[in-house]
């Protein structure tokens, strides 16, 4: 059923004239390529995610530090939309995209790794209850601020 009514609305959604193809081609690759975008950030983020069952930070201080720098990440992307013309280059974006989702995973983790590690036996429950928190009101923020970004 689901694939029925995805070739119908499909079929709806195809254009009738010439014109209205290139139209359409051109609003196609737009929608395309942020889906690729997203999907490889995932991609990239699942990898970070991943790495830390390979290499782990031991400092919390280090880790902080590499959060905190994850930052540059904004100006950079600004460069790339309104920079000189040498910097906007849809390979720049895709290389920092996939750097943004991998260091995103990776930074997730370690802290949620060597937070409950750093305390005693007896408060180690508590202290990841309180990163799981902190990780909820996060994502909740960023997609608020995200949306209000958009606006």
């Amino acid at each position: 059923v689901l694939v029925c009514i995805l070739r119908i609305i499909t079929k709806i959604s195809l254009p009738q004239t010439p014109q209205d193809l290139q139209a359409s081609a051109h609003f196609y690759f737009i929608v395309t390529t942020a889906l690729l975008l997203s999907c490889m950030y995932d991609v990239a983020d699942f990898t970070g995610k991943s790495l830390t069952a390979i290499y782990v930070m031991q400092s919390i201080k280090k880790a902080s530090q590499s959060c905190i720098s994850r930052l540059l990440f904004y100006p950079v992307f600004t460069a790339c939309l309104h920079g000189p013309e040498w910097l906007k280059d849809e390979v720049l974006v895709v290389v920092v995209r996939f750097m943004l989702g991998l260091t995103n995973g990776y930074l997730t983790s370690v802290p949620m790794i060597l937070g409950p590690k750093s305390l005693p036996v007896s408060e180690a429950e508590l202290s990841a209850i309180a990163l799981v928190v902190f990780l909820g009101i996060d994502l909740v923020s960023g997609s608020v601020l995200g949306w209000y970004w958009i606006i």
